[in-house]
């Protein structure tokens, strides 16, 4: 885990007060602190996983951070690096060898239409940021849908299952202020 920037403090949910800061109230909060946070995006990627959307790339400022929505070939995606790329390639794996892993909501619907239903988020890296730790991220880095990276390279594994020829993404970039 790398550490939190001390900018994105206020972006976690205040759980540990008495009552606890609500959905609706957390997501009020957010869309007035990142502005320029597409709702989907806020949605996806801080509200639906909570404190893992900082565990692993809160070190960036979140503030910083500018979304544009793209449509990408699927060969694009095999150049996407990952923060687990273990994890990634073990979830594309089981994906093709575990018929349970195409009857999950996800599995079933990228198996019967060759793509994500929503978008992942990809860091457009062009400065070479590398993490806290010295981790060097690639040119372009999954910020959040490695379930859903996985299984587009399960659905490209031979024999590859139909797949869509483009596939929408969030690419997320660094506006330096």
């Amino acid at each position: 885990m790398n550490p939190l920037n001390v900018r994105n403090q206020d972006l976690l949910r205040y759980d540990e007060e008495d009552p606890p800061e609500g959905d609706a109230e957390y997501a009020r909060r957010l869309r007035a602190l990142l502005p320029d946070f597409p709702a989907q995006v806020l949605a996806d990627w801080i509200l639906n996983h909570g404190r893992n959307a900082f565990r692993e790339h809160g070190w960036l400022d979140y503030r910083q951070l500018r979304f544009a929505l793209r449509d990408e070939p699927t060969a694009f995606f095999d150049t996407v690096a990952t923060s687990n790329d273990s994890a990634v390639g073990s979830w594309s794996h089981q994906f093709r060898t575990d018929p349970q892993f195409q009857q999950y909501d996800l599995g079933e619907f990228m198996a019967a239409n060759g793509t994500w239903p929503v978008p992942p988020i990809v860091l457009d890296n062009t400065s070479g940021l590398t993490t806290p730790r010295g981790e060097i991220l690639g040119r372009h880095h999954l910020l959040e849908g490695h379930h859903r990276l996985a299984f587009l390279r399960g659905l490209q594994t031979p024999p590859a299952l139909a797949i869509q020829p483009v596939h929408s993404l969030w690419l997320a970039t660094i506006e330096h202020q």
